[in-house]
């Protein structure tokens, strides 16, 4: 793309260094324009954008579901996502007629992971950026919302619950308003009585008022894991309608999994299985601890109760390296549970190239303009001697004492004042013939390179001028997203033609209002912006639609985060062409002046360079499990190496397996924990009576063994955690706090 623009723009003028004659002919002939109105006109030099690499498209390929699984997904499920039942049966990758019918067909992933997650598999989709992988988790769990409402409708029950978590609010917002119109369509056609489907978002911005509305009627509840940690497990045995959700629970989607990595992942992996913990216990009919008070008799009979499932787990992301071994750190899967990993291998959607770039803003001169090069100068030789000048470095930090006044060179003598320092410095007098060393030393001392924001917001304004390149431009702080914000609006208003472009730009980031929030992703979603300037609050698979260059002020510190925010480019029906050609999209990293950034404009190639891929790890150690061993004693009694169910008057009854406390809760860690927690007073013992093993006739057999629950002393244990997730989630989400 940047090769077609500038043979396009050849004939126009180029940011080349240009002597004081010609500057003052220029000044002449173009009186009426100012610097921030050539600012516009002038283009990239030599040298400036270094090609780092391109990703490859990728051509489609389809794959069918199995007739088990298309008669298990009701029919107005599959007619809301244009599909068709004998057509998604059919595996034909050289059709393409079903761009003119209208009828979808699943590409390879999708049928792979739907026909997994409706056998209950637990499966992690790591395929590209805009491959389809949220229809991989919402046509499931639309799907068994579907079927168990219209089974429970007789019993008046709301059916079973999925819970969908998000790292960030924007991202929720997406999904949110994807999910409504789908369920809007879904009740249009259906002509059944059944009760429609709903769907709800509790975060930070929900009122207090309206969770439990939400928490008690939705069938989908879109979240995060802050929400989940401090609002939905401490109040479960508390407030009815978290205790209806937790009970009804069977699905559980993790989007954007790889951001749950290090320390903030371990701690996101404590709170799954806190919630995989306490939905056991609340969808058990007999949701608190039993008294078994005979223990003499040591054996009784088991109640006949309906089996109670284990949550299934659904995973996505884009750049996860090991899949299947992150999945399993953060989710609470046992070792002998089936995952079912779908990698780029398995990755069926077409992808059109993307191109890499590395951009390195300009020298500016001791006037703040433009030298012409993205190279500094060179030190010129000395004109009595003819040899190199031998200027010590001391010379060139303390440079003679200038005044005020335009020398004959035209260059503006700066006085920089004097030292406020004791010790007096001796400074070099230069001969007659050492004044171009003179001169260089002066130039050097007073060059810099343009700031890394102020040449983004020149290339977003460009974009936005052309009137058909929509742009996201992703900065790494807040003052960084106003500073790029603010010169993008002046170079756009100082010229006449594009004035009339500033409402087509806005900024996104952290401290706005939930509704301002609001205001702008609903823009952004529905194309009203040609440009936004925002963190990496937009980079977590926010499906902006029809982007078509990314622009990023500095590295963003991995090449996760670089590939999540160019894969906002080049999604979508936006980089069709009418004639169904695919666009290719464009990602360009503008430098700042340190040392690493500059070396990768010198070694492009090693900006998309991965390197030794190590394995993931989540440090869960006892700093970490200490805090939600208070938060899991008080949701329910801890019983160590027995799973909840003992006390539950319902041991062995669950299909699959359900994982002790130790295996949820840190392992060999736990009991080192609990120790330490009970000798400073935080948890309470107890002994009580409970199930240790059951036979084939279903007679129970009845021990003491120890609980512990946390003191009562300890008010609100989740507070503990909180400032921990509020410092890292700060980060992730670009300032955004989500509680």
């Amino acid at each position: 793309p940047l090769e077609k623009q500038c043979n396009s723009n050849s004939d126009n003028s180029s940011r080349s260094a240009l002597s004081e004659s010609d500057k003052n002919t220029q000044n002449q002939d173009d009186d009426s324009c100012g610097a921030t109105d050539r600012k516009m006109e002038r283009q990239w030099l030599p040298c400036q954008a270094a090609y780092a690499g391109s990703h490859a498209g990728r051509t489609v390929r389809y794959g069918s579901l199995t007739p088990d699984t298309l008669r298990a997904i009701p029919s107005q499920v599959l007619k809301l996502f244009g599909l068709d039942a004998m057509d998604a049966g059919m595996q034909n990758e050289n059709d393409s007629n079903h761009h003119t019918t209208g009828i979808r067909k699943l590409f390879l992933h999708q049928s792979q992971a739907i026909e997994s997650a409706m056998n209950g598999i637990h499966t992690v989709v790591c395929t590209g950026t805009g491959s389809g992988k949220s229809l991989c988790f919402l046509l499931p769990v639309l799907a068994k919302a579907f079927i168990s409402l219209r089974q429970s409708q007789n019993c008046l029950k709301l059916g079973s619950a999925a819970i969908l978590l998000f790292p960030t609010k924007a991202l929720a917002q997406d999904q949110y308003s994807k999910l409504s119109l789908l369920l809007k369509s879904l009740q249009e056609n259906d002509n059944s009585r059944t009760a429609p489907l709903r769907a709800g978002v509790i975060d930070g911005d929900t009122p207090h008022s309206q969770r439990d509305e939400i928490a008690s009627e939705c069938q989908i509840i879109l979240t995060n894991p802050d929400t989940l940690h401090a609002a939905i497990l401490p109040n479960w045995n508390k407030k009815p309608s978290y205790q209806s959700l937790l009970s009804r629970l069977k699905t559980i989607v993790i989007d954007e999994a790889h951001v749950y990595e290090g320390a903030f992942g371990a701690h996101v992996s404590m709170v799954l299985a806190r919630l995989k913990r306490v939905c056991r216990v609340a969808s058990s009919p007999s949701n608190t601890a039993v008294e078994f008070s005979d223990v003499s008799q040591c054996k009784i009979t088991l109640k006949s109760q309906k089996a109670q499932s284990i949550p299934l787990f659904i995973a996505c992301s884009a750049t996860m390296i090991h899949p299947e071994q992150h999945f399993r750190l953060l989710c609470p899967i046992a070792e002998d549970e089936e995952v079912k990993v779908l990698t780029s291998e398995e990755d069926g959607s077409a992808c059109a190239p993307k191109h890499f770039f590395v951009w390195n803003p300009p020298i500016l001169d001791v006037n703040g303009n433009s030298t012409g090069s993205v190279f500094l100068p060179k030190q010129p030789k000395n004109t009595a001697t003819d040899s190199t000048s031998t200027t010590t470095m001391e010379e060139i930090q303390c440079p003679p004492d200038l005044g005020e006044e335009m020398n004959e060179d035209g260059l503006v003598e700066i006085s920089i004042g004097s030292r406020k320092n004791s010790r007096k410095r001796k400074r070099k007098h230069f001969s007659e013939g050492d004044d171009a060393v003179t001169l260089f030393n002066h130039n050097n001392y007073f060059t810099r390179r343009c700031h890394s924001a102020d040449e983004t917001a020149f290339l977003l304004a460009k974009a936005i001028a052309t009137g058909s390149v929509r742009c996201i431009a992703f900065c790494k702080t807040r003052m960084l997203v106003e500073w790029v914000y603010e010169r993008c609006l002046a170079i756009l208003k100082s010229d006449p033609k594009t004035s009339h472009l500033t409402s087509k730009v806005e900024s996104y980031r952290g401290g706005y209002s939930a509704d301002a929030r609001r205001s702008i992703e609903d823009r952004l979603f529905k194309r009203e912006l040609w440009g936004v300037v925002g963190t990496n609050a937009l980079e977590l698979g926010v499906d902006v639609g029809g982007i078509d260059l990314t622009l990023h002020c500095g590295y963003p510190g991995s090449l996760n985060s670089l590939l999540q925010q160019s894969g906002r480019a080049g999604r979508g029906k936006g980089s069709v062409t009418r004639t169904g050609e695919i666009v290719p999209s464009c990602a360009i990293m503008i430098c700042f002046s340190s040392p690493s950034e500059q070396y990768l404009w010198r070694n492009p190639t090693s900006l998309l360079s991965r390197g030794v891929a190590a394995p993931p790890t989540l440090p869960v150690n006892g700093s970490v499990v200490k805090g939600h061993i208070l938060c899991a004693g008080e949701e329910f009694p801890l019983v160590g190496n027995r799973p909840v169910s003992c006390l539950l008057n319902e041991y062995g009854n669950v299909i699959g397996t359900m994982s002790t406390d130790c295996e949820l809760l840190g392992g060999e860690v736990y009991y080192i924990e609990v120790e330490y927690l009970f000798q400073k007073g935080l948890l309470t013992r107890k002994t009580v009576n409970a199930v240790t093993q059951v036979d084939e006739k279903r007679m129970a057999k009845v021990n003491e063994i120890e609980v512990y629950s946390t003191h009562p002393v300890v008010k609100h244990p989740w507070q503990r955690l909180v400032e921990i997730f509020c410092a890292v989630k700060y980060r992730i989400s670009g300032g955004i706090r989500l509680m």
